[in-house]
């Protein structure tokens, strides 16, 4: 089983009183034997750019319309955009759009309702790879290297 990874524009982004992470995994239909890990929001643009540098390829950048962004989430914007993830809007079931025109012009189009959403969603982890996970019991089960003959003098 996979991991997709969605970087969230704030700390929290709640569908129907649920978090998005939950609600988003229970709506994936089942046959993509897949999970949807959300990244939050984080203040070090440091983090930001190595979180998006090792999850290329299986990620999407959700920005939430509703809430005005500030200098993280330009840069994340601006910087997942130039990776290549795919930029979805959120709007919390609200019509006002706090996002500046230039932003709104990089996200289009904005979801209408909730099911529009969910189904972008969907669309985008088509194109994507599940990132897999190394667990540490297939660490376990890998051949021991032969170690080499230490020669004094060579």
């Amino acid at each position: 089983m996979g991991t997709y990874y969605i970087f969230l524009s704030c700390n929290k982004i709640s569908v129907e009183d649920a978090h998005i992470q939950e609600y988003i995994n229970k709506r994936i239909p089942k046959s993509k034997d897949i999970f949807i890990r959300c990244i939050p929001k984080h203040d070090n643009l440091e983090y930001s750019k190595y979180a998006i540098d090792k999850r290329v390829g299986s990620s999407i950048y959700i920005v939430n319309t509703n809430e005005e962004p500030d200098y993280v989430n330009s840069w994340e914007l601006g910087y997942a955009m130039g990776k290549g993830l795919t930029i979805i809007g959120y709007s919390e079931g609200k019509n006002e759009i706090k996002i500046p025109e230039d932003m709104k012009n990089l996200i289009r189009p904005i979801p209408k309702d909730i099911n529009q959403f969910v189904e972008n969603i969907n669309l985008t982890l088509d194109e994507l790879t599940p990132k897999e996970e190394v667990i540490e019991e297939d660490w376990n089960r890998q051949p021991i290297p032969a170690k080499k003959e230490f020669k004094e003098g060579i």
